[in-house]
């Protein structure tokens, strides 16, 4: 039997850490709850705890959080390779990593995956970035996964656009709390006016769905114009997604060194150095949330971002010239703003309204309601 001062365990799942702004949630919602509960994070592929927090601008107490990988060594590093070769081997890697947690966290109180809906063989609690990321019935034998008993769990999800995903295929309601943006305070913002004048940064993994190839020719078409624009692509995390599509943008970056700077596994701060000096930034994907997004406007940029998904709940809707779609010359659309200092000042003054939203003291918080609610409710 449980004494007063035994604390409630927490199994929180996050299978493979390899850059974006899924991962970033997984490492806030340890160091939320880390004070409060006994938190152990599994995850199939060991990493670089230090590294992860220096990343993410997160204090991750290896002392509080207990880390168990399902492999290590030599053998996890040829995991980590051959999972970037085919998807079949990623998902492979996913699922007997579910298997195993589910075999590991049953003697915890509480199965939290910050990797979507989880088939716990319990209820549990699971962050929802989107939908269909485990959606592999092909795999399903590996990890003896139940979609009906992972959409039965108790879902938060990142954005109101992935709220409703989650209403249409899961059939349930899902609250939303926004992922955590970090504005270091001893990171000073530039102010505006000292900022190269067209500088511009994509922020996010270079990989094929976030076009970064797109955004180099479109700006292209911009300097045309007589525009000195200076453009920062940041790759994140992302080395393990070093594909055929990477090297193209990397021989673009080179072609067009002139302009065009390719940053790779930033570390927070210098990252933060990168969009404290530009302007702009620009992010055609259409995102479930779009944590790169507002970290730029937390940051005191100027996004120019997709006309729908989750982007939009960051940017707002106030400034439709903002919002880009596939039909818009986006090459006029930007000159428009790069040219009317008026309008520049009207958007910034409506996005520094908006930055409270995505704090890391709200989603701190948040994760912390939502697990009391939880034992408050189940026990």
């Amino acid at each position: 039997m449980r004494t007063d001062t035994q604390r409630r365990s927490i199994a929180l799942f996050y299978p493979i850490f390899a850059g974006g702004g899924a991962e970033a949630v997984a490492l806030w919602t340890a160091y939320a709850l880390q004070d409060t509960y006994d938190v152990t994070l599994f995850t199939a592929l060991d990493m670089d705890l230090g590294d992860l927090n220096s990343m993410y601008a997160t204090e991750v107490s290896p002392s509080r959080v207990k880390i168990k990988a399902q492999f290590s060594g030599f053998f996890c590093e040829f995991l980590r390779w051959i999972r970037t070769k085919k998807n079949i081997f990623s998902k492979t890697i996913v699922h007997y990593s579910i298997r195993w947690f589910k075999s590991q966290s049953r003697s915890y109180d509480l199965c939290f995956s910050a990797y979507n809906a989880i088939d716990f063989g319990r209820l549990g609690l699971q962050y929802v970035h989107w939908t269909n990321v485990l959606r592999h019935p092909g795999f399903f034998w590996i990890s003896g996964f139940s979609e009906k008993k992972a959409f039965s769990n108790i879902s938060v999800a990142n954005s109101n656009y992935t709220a409703t995903e989650v209403k249409k295929v899961f059939g349930q309601e899902a609250d939303v709390l926004y992922p955590p943006v970090v504005h270091d305070e001893t990171i000073e913002v530039v102010p505006w006016e000292q900022r190269e004048p067209f500088s511009f940064v994509c922020s996010g993994r270079i990989v094929k769905a976030k076009s970064p190839h797109r955004i180099i020719e479109i700006l292209s078409e911009v300097r045309s114009q007589g525009y000195d624009v200076k453009l920062h692509l940041t790759g994140g995390g992302g080395g393990d997604y070093a594909d055929g599509y990477a090297r193209k943008v990397e021989r673009m970056v080179q072609q067009n060194s002139e302009w065009v700077t390719l940053h790779t596994n930033l570390p927070y701060r210098e990252y933060m150095d990168v969009l404290r000096n530009c302007r702009y930034g620009f992010h055609l994907k259409t995102e479930p949330f779009g944590i790169s997004v507002a970290e730029i406007v937390q940051m005191g940029l100027i996004p120019l971002v997709r006309f729908q998904g989750g982007q939009v709940e960051i940017v707002g809707k106030e400034h439709p010239e903002i919002l880009f779609h596939p039909k818009d010359d986006h090459c006029e659309k930007i000159i428009s703003i790069l040219k009317d200092q008026a309008k520049q000042q009207a958007i910034l003054n409506t996005l520094h309204d908006r930055r409270h939203l995505f704090s890391p003291d709200r989603f701190i918080q948040g994760t912390r309601k939502l697990v009391d609610n939880y034992f408050a409710e189940f026990g």
